[in-house]
Formats: structure tokens, C-alpha cells, sequence
């Protein structure tokens, strides 16, 4: 089972941080049986809070963002 996540995290955020690390965990529990992946789609990649075997990381940038 793959579980794609796509949010506003990244820059070392520790608010943001801390709700993507307890949604990936929730999800872990929840679904265990399962042992899903995760692909998490982000527009800072270099430098995630945390890491895991089963986490990809993924970069996206929003529309028009790279005009500011």
C-alpha cells in the first residue's frame, strides 16, 4: 500500500514538521498490517525533519511560486 501526502513542509518548519512526522505515524499504526510506503510530496527535500526506510520524498512546486 502506498500513501502519498502532499503538504507544505519542509524549510525546518517544526510545526509543520512535527504534524507530517504524527500523520506518517498514525498511519503506521493504522494500517500495519499493510506495511505502507509513504511518498510524500514537498517543496523542500534536501532537508527533512525525518527519515525513514519507508518514506520517499518527492519536490513539487505550487503554481506560480518560482514567478514570486
Amino acid at each position: 500500500m502506498s500513501i502519498v501526502i502532499l503538504g507544505s513542509v519542509g524549510c525546518q518548519n517544526l510545526g509543520d514538521e512535527l504534524i507530517l512526522k504524527n500523520t506518517v505515524a498514525h498511519y503506521k499504526k493504522r494500517f500495519s498490517k499493510e506495511l505502507p510506503d509513504f511518498h510524500i510530496f514537498s517543496y523542500d527535500i534536501k532537508n527533512p525533519f525525518f527519515t525513514s526506510s519507508d518514506i520517499q520524498y518527492h519536490e513539487y512546486f505550487p503554481i506560480g511560486l518560482k514567478r514570486l
